[in-house]
């Protein structure tokens, strides 16, 4: 009986095994609003342990949102180096992190930086593979939160994302993040390449009704809006008759982050981001 239990014993590691080397689908969305949107997320300290650390308040920001204060009263010779990293997540194409930032405090000369980067082989910076992908240093003006996308160049079913923070001495930096959007490069949905290009909603956020812009390589052609949460749920959609402008209302949706794009038989937009306010 425990000859034949062993080979089943050993297809069920195997199996739980791949299972866990998957990462989350993609896109995957946070503003760090909630346990569930903060989950998967780690703090990893490889430099001098200041006084403040990546956090989700402080360094003069409100609201909710991860960010990460100077050395205060910090020695010349200190090298911070915070690390706050994501979940695995699937990188089944190339892809794209889009999110704000927020900056204030710089130094001079410029001892400090704030960069993303890519791993795919563990969560853990001095384990993992980490590659730059983008620099966030010095984004001006100060004081603002500012939009910026980076490229994710590479493909891992299990790859993670990391903000890292870096100052010497007491630099006087400061940098926060909110409303993170890690996305994949559009993938055709029937037999050949899908188009790209992006929707364009007015006002955005907006808090009953909107315009969504039409793009001209969708113009003439039957088509839905389709809007999804931060789980990829589909949460409403709208039919276009190849219109150049499709006017949306609220309708009971909830205040929030929300996904747009726009679907025919043959191709999909890029993914949008839409905000509503109470």
């Amino acid at each position: 009986m425990k000859k034949k239990l062993l080979p089943l014993l050993c297809i069920q590691f195997i199996l739980i095994t791949s299972v866990k080397s998957q990462g989350l689908t993609l896109p995957y969305a946070t503003g760090f609003d909630s346990p569930a949107e903060k989950a998967g997320w780690n703090i990893y300290r490889t430099g001098v342990l200041s006084q403040y650390s990546w956090g989700y308040s402080g360094g003069g920001f409100s609201g909710q949102c991860v960010s990460h204060d100077y050395n205060v009263g910090g020695a010349s010779t200190d090298t911070v180096v915070d690390w706050f990293v994501s979940p695995a997540m699937n990188f089944s194409s190339t892809g794209t992190v889009a999110l704000k930032v927020n900056t204030s405090g710089f130094s001079t000369p410029f001892p400090d930086n704030f960069e993303v980067l890519f791993s795919s082989t563990n969560q853990d910076p001095l384990l993992g593979n980490f590659t730059v992908i983008g620099s966030l240093s010095y984004m001006q003006p100060q004081f603002q939160w500012l939009d910026t996308i980076i490229t994710v160049p590479f493909v891992a079913d299990s790859a993670f994302i990391a903000l890292k923070y870096k100052t010497i001495g007491a630099a006087w930096s400061t940098y926060s993040a909110d409303n993170i959007l890690i996305s994949l490069d559009p993938v055709g949905i029937s037999n050949g390449p899908q188009k790209s290009t992006s929707l364009n909603c007015s006002p955005n956020p907006f808090t009953s009704s909107a315009s969504i812009a039409i793009p001209d390589l969708y113009s003439g052609k039957i088509g839905k809006l389709v809007f999804t949460d931060q789980l990829g749920r589909c949460v409403k959609e709208v039919g276009s008759s190849g219109l150049s402008s499709v006017n949306i209302n609220r309708e009971g949706l909830k205040a929030g982050l929300y996904f747009l794009f726009y679907e025919t038989g043959e191709s999909r937009s890029e993914i949008s981001r839409i905000v509503i306010l109470d």
